[in-house]
């Protein structure tokens, strides 16, 4: 029981930041995909 309830205090802390990582990351991909498309347009452009 006692490792449970400390699983019960702990998965929120773990639940919040994998959340914030991976909303992190998408926006991080999106980015990466924004960069790459003003890249090709650029050496499509030269």
């Amino acid at each position: 029981m006692g490792c449970s309830l400390s699983w019960a205090l702990v998965w929120p802390y773990c639940i919040v930041p994998s959340a914030q990582l991976i909303s992190g990351l998408i926006m991080f991909q999106k980015q990466v995909c924004v960069n790459n498309a003003h890249r090709q347009e650029l050496t499509g452009k030269l």
